[in-house]
């Protein structure tokens, strides 16, 4: 009797004592019927080849479950878990799920919640409760089920950063159009590009004022633009500061004349 010495083959030549049994074929090995291929569970005889059964794949002597992105005919290939189904040749996860460890999970992204405030409802880093569906938050497109940043984000065409309608993709990177900045990855209209009404211009803000010529908000001396506002040129000197500064020879000169009193 030639029986390959596995383990599993050996017992059941043993204890069926069945002389027929001269062979325990492996996985791709010439086969006969399938009392030749025992040597694993969800192991047969097909076109005189052991293969492993509908829904499971070889690795290394076994057969195991079919998983996420392999091959397919039909839904009977994918039952190793739940929500996996075939799909243009592949197991893959249904729709409003994704791959997780080799489970197919319920993605964030567009699933139900109902409050803005709870957390939990919508777990994904960047995400928000939004008219009782989890979206990515304001300046964030969704990618995979995952809020990644569209300012700054990887693009590959013009229309890769369309989740900020004032962006463009620019050497493979997301800004911000012409005449637009980012803030708090947002973009949005800088000030000189604000209509206003010169000489004043209140339209303007703090520390800025009208261009008489262009009729746009511009920033006062000394101060420079940051995206929509106006800061001092210094990085932090202040109006209050500015006129503390101003002042001191002032009162230096009152100290000199009326020292004795102060």
């Amino acid at each position: 009797m030639n029986i390959i010495p596995w383990t599993r083959c050996l017992l059941i030549a043993v204890l069926l004592i069945q002389p027929d049994y001269i062979c325990c074929a492996g996985i791709n090995d010439t086969c006969t019927d399938n009392k030749n291929c025992l040597s694993a569970n969800h192991l047969t005889c097909d076109a005189q080849k052991c293969q492993c059964t509908q829904g499971y794949k070889p690795k290394a002597r076994e057969c195991i479950p079919k998983a996420v992105n392999d091959t397919c005919k039909d839904a009977a290939d994918c039952l190793s878990t739940d929500h996996l189904t075939c799909a243009n040749t592949k197991c893959q996860c249904d729709t409003g799920y994704k791959p997780n460890a080799g489970a197919c999970i319920e993605k964030v992204i567009g699933k139900q919640c109902t409050d803005a405030t709870v957390s939990t409802d919508c777990p994904l880093e960047n995400s928000v409760c939004t008219l009782s569906k989890c979206a990515c938050k304001s300046g964030y497109n969704n990618n995979a089920d995952r809020c990644l940043k569209i300012i700054g984000g990887h693009c590959t065409g013009s229309a890769a950063c369309d989740g900020d309608t004032h962006s463009v993709c620019k050497n493979t990177l997301c800004e911000c159009a012409e005449h637009f900045g980012e803030k708090d990855n947002v973009c949005i209209a800088t000030l000189d590009s604000k209509q206003c009404t010169p000489p004043k211009g209140t339209e303007c803000g703090a520390n800025a004022e009208c261009d008489e010529k262009t009729k746009t908000c511009r920033c006062s001396s000394g101060f420079k633009m940051n995206v929509d506002t106006c800061v001092a040129e210094n990085g932090g000197m202040t109006t209050s500061l500015t006129l503390a500064i101003l002042a001191i020879p002032g009162l230096l000169a009152l100290r000199e004349a009326y020292g004795q009193f102060m």
